[in-house]
């Protein structure tokens, strides 16, 4: 965990930077299997404890994550972050799966 947690600072430090050296940082966190804990979001409703991962479930959450997401953006100035997605996942993702993967955050489906 702690490892991990270096590595992605310092990746995070070269992002910011534009420092070209994330790519050798980047592939150290894979060479070395390195990976963050899994996040979730707990939350009561009517009185009963739920809990939320990252990603994607079911059609049904899905649709109201997505009203949520189009619902936000349109009445605040919220927009999506790319900046906020893993630099692994920049790497071989579309910009359209990258902003999916930040509409699917634990948080954000608790709200939905």
């Amino acid at each position: 965990d702690d490892l991990y947690v270096c590595h992605h600072l310092l990746l995070d430090a070269c992002r910011r930077a534009g420092d070209e050296r994330i790519t050798q940082v980047q592939a150290a966190i894979e060479r070395l299997g390195l990976s963050s804990n899994t996040v979730s979001a707990k939350y009561v409703v009517e009185g009963k404890e739920l809990q939320q991962v990252n990603g994607t479930e079911s059609s049904m959450l899905e649709d109201s994550v997505e009203r949520l997401y189009q619902r936000v953006c349109k009445k605040t100035a919220y927009r999506p972050m790319r900046e906020a997605v893993p630099f692994g996942f920049v790497q071989t993702s579309s910009e359209e799966n990258q902003v999916k993967s930040l509409k699917y955050h634990a948080e954000k489906k608790a709200l939905a």
